[in-house]
Parts: structure tokens; C-alpha cells; sequence
């Protein structure tokens, strides 16, 4: 048996320990005296954390675990306002591309217990979850610089979240050991931030995240077209016809029909689409338009690019959304077709 987290019980913000299953899992559980290896942080249909190959997101649907204490979810005792909680998520995905640090996890155990800080900007999992809870002046942990997932397991601002994970089925086995789009799009974000580091370490600059290559691109914009060579080398820009290639079922009502065994079926399909999209939508339009208003104050080529990608993200979102109101209108759920409609609609307007 094999079980799966319960995502539509979590809420963003959530922490979640894993016993893991990497090389350096047993190491880090015997010294630590812990079941658990691994600490990630649920932003909202996806999941921020920090392996050795650095800082990326997944799917919370791609979390199986064989025994059910294999996973634990915590949340802040105190209730987030919707504000602390959008910092704390906003923080953590602004990590995705950050490199890891085995030394600096290496030292948790040891430093955890003391107050000393790191001047370092590279993660590991346990930090990137303690800095997050950071922004809004909340310490999960005695050192957030320096903690282990253990540390955030006995914290005293937590509580557990019980009833989260429930017996995985087939079809979610199958999909959760499927190949993962996520991770392609990773490579490549990886591929051009790599090459762009080395460039800016020549100047001692140091760059961890796509917000920094932005800020420094500012006073560096004589490196704007090689980066921008970097990135669409990369093919980073190309990713959003990748998932069409590895999910039709998204994008042609024909292959979603055929994806569906039963109205009920097809209905659970719907609801666990149409509930991914409004964030989605949220995140790519803020995104876009922050891009274009970057291009039209600083002329760099870098905007011009993101600016596009983040219209064809919405207009993904947007041929979503048109197949999803096709299967709504089959089975005839005109409130649902209504609610797709009204999406469809705004992401057209403003693009």
C-alpha cells in the first residue's frame, strides 16, 4: 500500500517532513535522531524544496510515501493572515534556481543548538523552510540558519495536521512515478542560471535566483543579450509546449473524454483541473504585467522575453480552460461551463 497527501486539505504555507529515501537519508536521520530526512513547504498546488541538484517546485501529487508516517504535515499554531501567508509563499518560490549547500546542511546539527548565523545564500531543505517563516518575523526553529528538519518537527509554534494523507490508487501511483515535466522544466531553468552565474562571478556577483539576475542585469545591461542567448539557447521560453507533449489530455477534449471512465469520474477530473488554474492565472498575469512594465522603464531585452513567456503561460491556462468548459457542457454543467467562461474571458482581456 502506498499513500499519497490529501492536498485539498492542505493550505498554503503548510510544512511537510518527509522520512525520505535519498543517498544521504539514513545519515541525516541517525544524526539527528529523526524519522524524518527532508522539509518542504506547500505553496498552493505546488510544492517548494531544496534537493542536492538545488531549489525547485513539484507536484504534491508526486509525494508517495510506503508507510504513513513517512510524511507528517505541520502548521503555524497562530492562523496566518492572508498576507503573512502570501509572503511566506511568495518568499519560498522566489528560491526556485538557488543552489544547495551540502556543507552548510552539514553543519545543522552541530549549530542548530547555537545562534550563530551564516552569511551564506545558498539552501538546503530545513532552511529554506525556517527562512520563509522568517519574513513574517516567525522563527520555526532556535537557528534558522542552521536547523534540520527534526528541529522544525519539535518546534513549539507547530502543530501536526492529521488526516492529510490518505491510500494512494492506481492511477494516482501511476502518475506520481510518471515521468515529471516539472523536473524538464527545471533543467532547463538550470542550464541558462548556471551559465549566467559564471558570468557574473567574474564581476563577484553573486547570482542564486531569476530575481537576482534581474536586479543585477540593472547595472550590468551590457550582459542583457548574452543572457538572454543563455536563456533562449536553453530553450527555457519553449517549456509550456512540453506539458501539451506530456499532458493532451489537457489540451483536446478528445483525449480527456477518453481519459475519463465514468460523469464521475470525468466531474473529479474537472474539479482537480479548474481548482489549479485561478492561482496559476493570478501568479503569470501579476508576472506579466510587472515584465512589461520593466521593458517599457529599463528597454532590456531580458523583460521583453519573460514578458512573452508569461503570456503564452496564460494562454495555456486559457486552452485549458476552453476544454475544460467543452467537458463541462457535455455532461451538462452549465455553472461550471459559466465559471470556465468567466476565466477564458479575463485572461483575454488582459493579454
Amino acid at each position: 500500500m502506498k499513500y499519497i497527501l490529501d492536498f485539498e486539505k492542505l493550505v498554503p504555507g503548510d510544512i511537510i517532513l518527509e522520512s525520505g529515501n535519498s543517498k544521504f537519508s539514513p545519515v541525516i536521520k541517525t544524526i539527528t535522531d529523526s524519522i524524518y530526512s527532508h522539509a518542504m513547504i506547500y505553496v498552493g498546488h505546488s510544492i517548494i524544496h531544496a534537493l542536492t541538484d538545488g531549489v525547485y517546485s513539484t507536484n504534491p501529487q508526486r509525494v508517495l510515501t510506503d508507510d504513513p508516517k513517512g510524511l507528517k504535515v505541520l502548521r503555524l499554531k497562530s492562523p496566518l493572515t492572508e498576507q503573512a501567508r502570501n509572503t511566506v509563499v511568495n518568499y519560498a518560490r522566489n528560491l526556485s534556481g538557488s543552489i544547495y549547500s551540502v556543507p552548510e546542511a552539514s553543519l545543522s546539527a552541530v549549530l542548530g543548538k547555537t545562534r550563530k548565523s551564516s552569511a551564506s545564500r545558498q539552501q538546503f531543505c530545513s532552511r529554506l523552510v525556517a527562512h520563509s517563516y522568517r519574513q513574517i518575523g516567525v522563527s520555526i526553529a532556535n537557528n534558522p540558519d542552521y536547523c534540520t528538519p527534526e528541529d522544525i518537527n519539535r518546534s513549539a509554534k507547530l502543530n501536526e495536521i492529521t488526516g492529510v494523507l490518505k491510500p494512494a490508487d492506481e492511477q494516482e501511483v501511476a502518475f506520481a512515478e510518471s515521468d515529471n515535466p516539472i523536473r524538464e522544466n527545471q533543467r532547463r531553468m538550470f542550464l541558462w542560471l548556471n551559465q549566467t552565474r559564471e558570468v557574473f562571478a567574474k564581476r563577484k556577483i553573486e547570482i542564486q535566483t531569476e530575481s537576482d539576475v534581474a536586479s543585477f542585469l540593472m547595472k550590468n545591461n551590457d550582459l542583457d543579450g548574452l543572457v538572454c542567448e543563455f536563456i533562449k539557447d536553453s530553450e527555457y521560453l519553449e517549456h509550456y509546449d512540453y506539458d501539451k507533449d506530456v499532458n493532451p489530455h489537457r489540451y483536446e477534449i478528445k483525449a480527456l473524454l477518453e481519459k475519463c471512465s465514468s460523469a464521475e469520474h470525468a466531474l473529479e477530473v474537472f474539479f482537480g483541473e479548474i481548482n489549479k488554474e485561478p492561482s496559476e492565472i493570478a501568479r503569470h498575469s501579476n508576472s506579466y504585467f510587472l515584465s512589461g512594465l520593466n521593458f517599457i522603464h529599463l528597454g532590456l531585452e531580458y523583460h521583453k522575453l519573460h514578458k512573452q513567456l508569461y503570456r503564452n503561460l496564460l494562454l495555456m491556462s486559457h486552452d485549458r480552460l476552453v476544454v475544460l468548459c467543452q467537458l463541462a457542457e457535455i455532461f451538462r454543467q452549465p455553472k461550471l461551463a459559466e465559471y470556465c467562461n468567466y476565466q477564458t474571458n479575463y485572461i483575454q482581456r488582459i493579454i
